[in-house]
């Protein structure tokens, strides 16, 4: 991390420490870890999922939530549409 702090500076770019997180993918079930990474003497938050370009990324890689979240995307703008749709018959448009 050091080396991505020396980059950042020498570019003249602040790393915001809010907004990076950490997540872990491992696939072992004996082998379990965890680890502590530091910014700035911080502590960075190690978390499970963390969306990235609207793609929900999971520390087990699968596509449940990610499927789960454009589903559930999907229904509320077809909700959207459908009031819409009937605002404007309503109104003879």
């Amino acid at each position: 991390m050091e080396r991505v702090e020396s980059w950042a500076e020498g570019k003249q770019m602040k790393l915001n420490i809010l907004k990076t997180k950490n997540i872990i993918f491992n696939f072992s079930s004996v082998k379990k870890f965890s680890t502590d990474i530091r910014l700035k003497n911080d502590v960075i938050e190690t978390v499970s999922e963390a969306k990235l370009l609207w793609t929900i990324l999971t520390d087990d890689l699968k596509w449940n939530r990610n499927t789960t979240n454009i589903v559930r995307e999907t229904n509320r703008r077809m909700q959207l549409y459908i009031m819409l749709k009937s605002l404007l018959i309503t109104l003879g448009i």
